[in-house]
C-alpha cells in the first residue's frame, strides 16, 4: 500500500479502484461502493460501528428527519423486538419469544 510523504491536494474529481471511493468534487458527493453517488454520502453495502451498542445515529440536538426502512428491528439486553408494517396495520414482535401484538390504532378525523 501507498503512502504520502505529504497530503495531497486534489482539485478534481477523485476515483479509488474504480467504485471503491468516489469522490464528486463539483457536486460535493462521496460515493463508497458506487461510482455515481446521488448524495453527500452513498454507500452501496451495509455500515457497521466498529463494536456493538456503543456509537449513535444522530443525537438530541442533531436528528434526522426521516428514515425509509422496511421492518425496525430493536434489541438492547432487555429485549428485542421488530415492528412490521402489514398492508392495513402495524404489528411487533418479540423475537425472545415470538409472540406477535398487532397495534390497535385509531382513525384521527380531519377537521
Amino acid at each position: 500500500m501507498g503512502s504520502f510523504t505529504k497530503s495531497p491536494t486534489v482539485l478534481t474529481d477523485l476515483q479509488v479502484d474504480g467504485t471503491t471511493m468516489v469522490v464528486d468534487e463539483s457536486n460535493n458527493r462521496l460515493g463508497i461502493g458506487t461510482a455515481t453517488p446521488q448524495a453527500a454520502l452513498d454507500v452501496a453495502g451495509n455500515i457497521f460501528p466498529s463494536a456493538d451498542a456503543t456509537h449513535n445515529l444522530g443525537s438530541s440536538s442533531k436528528r434526522w428527519d426521516n428514515i425509509f426502512t422496511n421492518d425496525l428491528h430493536l434489541a438492547n439486553d432487555r429485549g428485542d423486538w421488530t415492528i412490521i408494517e402489514e398492508e392495513e396495520y402495524l404489528s411487533i414482535r418479540n423475537n425472545k419469544n415470538g409472540k406477535m401484538y398487532k397495534f390497535v390504532m385509531e382513525e384521527i378525523p380531519e377537521d
